[in-house]
């Protein structure tokens, strides 16, 4: 959407947006450093219970594998099927990027209830994207985590091209 429509999906930040972040000031002087990165809003919209799991999993699951998740069910919705229902195979081909999420959730494991390292590893594996929606809305097809750096979409939609063709 975003691409047909021409809208620029990477935010830019100011000296001062990035000094809040408590990046080291010499950094963000060297003539190489970025001050911008994809930003996803609305993130705490999830509704974990739909995908049927637990507030505390939720919690520690990376962004983008919720975001995932709520996609995957969009597109589903968008094509008509219901893929808790259909029982024909349904094939499922995606990446993500890596984050910081984790580290983050580490450094902060005292807010978490019950923390468990277990689930915050496997909550933030990006080879577990696919499985994880598979699992959760009962496809029955291929699954396909692709870790490709920089190409990992235009991978998955080889891939499943590839997919179709081969039936």
């Amino acid at each position: 959407r975003n691409i047909c429509d021409g809208t620029e999906s990477i935010s830019k930040f100011t000296d001062e947006e990035v000094d809040t972040t408590g990046l080291d000031p010499a950094i963000l002087k060297e003539r190489a450093y970025v001050k911008a990165r994809g930003v996803v809003d609305g993130i705490e919209m999830f509704e974990p219970s739909f995908f049927g799991l637990s507030a505390r999993e939720a919690l520690v699951l990376h962004p983008q594998q919720r975001v995932f998740m709520k996609c995957c069910w969009e597109a589903h919705e968008q094509a008509g099927y219901d893929p808790r229902a259909f029982r024909g195979p349904i094939g499922l081909y995606g990446g993500a990027t890596l984050s910081s999420y984790q580290n983050h959730l580490y450094a902060h494991v005292d807010l978490l209830p019950n923390p468990d390292t277990l689930s915050i590893a496997i909550g933030n594996e990006l080879t577990y994207l696919t499985t994880r929606v598979s699992y959760r809305l009962d496809l029955k097809g291929p699954s396909f985590p692709i870790t490709s750096p920089c190409s990992a979409s235009l991978v998955a939609v080889h891939l499943a091209c590839q997919g179709l063709l081969s039936g």
